[in-house]
């Protein structure tokens, strides 16, 4: 509605939220993610850091034997902003990061480093077993040596799978249907460019001329082979006014200070237009009756037959009540209900009394101008035409027959770039495109986040195992001087690579499920195009590839380890 030195309209409602900065839960769904990506980062920096002091403990235990106190000064220079919160995002990540390696390279000294294996100290007691010596229970101990470090690796790799999980839910919680049905309710809705533009505003004849459909599109649409059937919507801007003593106005309508009705808005408090002129301004359409079988009724008569047959007799009307990006209808935007009367003046000054046969939800896109109202009413094109003029025709929806979309595609597309340039068109075609994009950007977002995590978990996996091999040389030639092969080594190596793999799917269907429940579905509840899916698929699929990927790798790795007499390992 035109109100003072502005326009208030509707964006693309595709890339809008249903009011998700202000629901707690959707906050807190966005914050969980944040968190996620966050502690990813953590256990990348932590692993590497770790992974660095385990293979040179022995180096920074030599400099702790001649150490100084001498602190290096850092000059940061002046930057914009957005990289200077890049920058301290990346520092406190990297800082915490870092944290628990540094301190372990800070303490140990130099004779401790010279035996250092990266396996916490343990006072266990000393227990007498027949089947201790079993390669899957030393493997399974083994484990439990570090706890800290199983846990990094575990954490790791369960990242990439939850990430997968979560990327694979969200795309296939959105709803195409439900998506296209709230961009458009027809098959296609054919106007003047100026409509599509949000430029249909004027209740001059003489400029609606100028923003009204010609009846020559609708006429070339009608002889395709592909239309099946349509409507005309005829809409006048303020083209009635709803005397203001004739409404009462509900308690829950927001009233200022002086008690005049309106809303809040950015701007500040917006009083209903016409108020203060002692009528408000109302949005009055004219509709044919395809028209009338495309809206959703929510109160009143709900057979489409009888509100038309009622609607000819010019003493019923429709009003359409604003609704949210959930297509819930918003209550404090109800200003009337069925059965209600009210009374309008045109600008002829006739007076007409009508009662409200049905409230249906309102639809920015195909029932309206696109730009917003307080109040908006439906009467038949007739009724229309009576009171006002056929000159404000505002657009023509329609339907075509099933399988020829894409005929009918291709003439709208030829027709209004070469027959009449002023007409545009918008179908479910080209919403459809809208529709891939979107959906197209989660999914490589997201893939491609899920990829990084997952090659730099697995890069972890193998740098563990790399340095477990290179920390535990002594032991593993201990081993074999009383008695064990290489080929029990391999398989005890194998042995810890499955168990990580085990706990890695545990843990990932764990987390994968709680935050898919958690955090996904309480972000798709703020985004009016997802509906909710619970799914752990990928997890399952994933289970699998870890499995083959811990039995393998270690084995592997071994077999990569320099070849060494069992002399030379036990003195190094």
């Amino acid at each position: 509605m035109e109100s003072g030195n502005y326009i208030e309209s509707n964006a693309n409602w595709a890339y809008l939220s249903g009011g998700a900065e202000s629901d707690p839960v959707v906050i807190i769904g966005i914050i969980a993610a944040l968190l996620l990506i966050v502690i990813a980062g953590y256990l990348i920096i932590y692993n590497i850091f770790q992974i660095s002091i385990i293979n040179d403990i022995r180096y920074y235990g030599l400099l702790n034997s001649g150490k100084t106190s001498d602190m290096m000064v850092v000059t940061i220079s002046p930057k914009p902003w957005i990289f200077i919160c890049a920058a301290l995002f990346t520092i406190f990540t990297v800082f915490i990061s870092e944290w628990k390696p540094g301190r372990i390279a800070a303490k140990v000294s130099p004779v401790e480093a010279l035996r250092y294996t990266g396996h916490e100290k343990q006072n266990k007691k000393l227990k007498k077993t027949t089947d201790g010596g079993k390669i899957i229970r030393m493997a399974f101990s083994n484990l439990g040596r570090n706890k800290i470090r199983t846990a990094v690796v575990v954490c790791s790799l369960s990242l990439t799978v939850v990430l997968m999980n979560s990327v694979y839910t969200v795309t296939n919680s959105v709803d195409k249907e439900g998506f296209l049905s709230k961009m458009i309710l027809s098959e296609a809705a054919i106007g003047n460019t100026m409509l599509f533009n949000n430029m249909y505003y004027s209740n001059d004849q003489e400029l609606a001329k100028e923003a009204s459909l010609s009846e020559s599109f609708i006429s070339a649409c009608m002889q395709q082979e592909a239309f099946s059937e349509g409507g005309r919507i005829y809409m006048a801007v303020n083209g009635a006014a709803m005397p203001v003593e004739s409404w009462a106005v509900p308690d829950y309508i927001t009233k200022n200070k002086d008690g005049e009705p309106g809303r809040y808005t950015p701007e500040g408090f917006i009083p209903f237009a016409g108020y203060r002129d002692g009528a408000y301004y109302v949005n009055i359409h004219g509709i044919e009756r395809f028209v009338l079988s495309k809206m959703t009724v929510i109160e009143g008569e709900k057979d489409k037959d009888v509100i038309w047959d009622k609607m000819q007799a010019g003493k019923y009307i429709i009003y359409s009540v604003n609704v949210d990006d959930n297509q819930n209808v918003i209550d404090n935007e109800v200003k009337h209900h069925a059965g209600d009367k009210i009374k309008l003046k045109y600008s002829d000054n006739t007076v007409k009394e009508y009662e409200i046969i049905s409230v249906v939800k309102n639809h920015s896109y195909s029932l309206t101008n696109r730009i917003y109202s307080n109040f908006s009413y439906y009467t038949t094109a007739d009724e229309f035409k009576k009171y006002l003029s056929d000159v404000y025709l505002m657009s023509f929806l329609l339907d075509v027959k099933e399988g020829q979309e894409d005929q009918m595609e291709e003439f709208l597309k030829g027709y209004t770039a070469n027959e009449e340039p002023l007409m545009s068109y918008e179908s479910r075609k080209t919403f459809e495109g809208s529709y891939n994009e979107i959906l197209g950007m989660i999914t490589a977002v997201g893939t491609g986040l899920s990829g990084i995590i997952g090659l730099i978990g697995m890069l972890n996996f193998i740098n563990v195992i790399l340095t477990s091999v290179a920390t535990r040389k002594r032991e593993f030639a201990i081993m074999e001087a009383i008695g064990m092969t290489k080929r029990q080594l391999a398989r005890m190596l194998s042995a810890e690579g499955v168990f990580y793999s085990v706990l890695s799917i545990v843990f990932s269907i764990v987390a994968g499920t709680l935050f898919s429940v958690l955090a996904i579905r309480a972000v798709g509840e703020g985004i009016w195009f997802i509906q909710y899916k619970f799914t752990l698929l990928p997890v399952f699929i994933a289970c699998p590839v870890l499995l083959v990927f811990g039995l393998f790798v270690p084995r592997i790795v071994y077999k990569m380890r320099k070849k060494e007499s069992i002399v030379e390992q036990i003195r190094e």
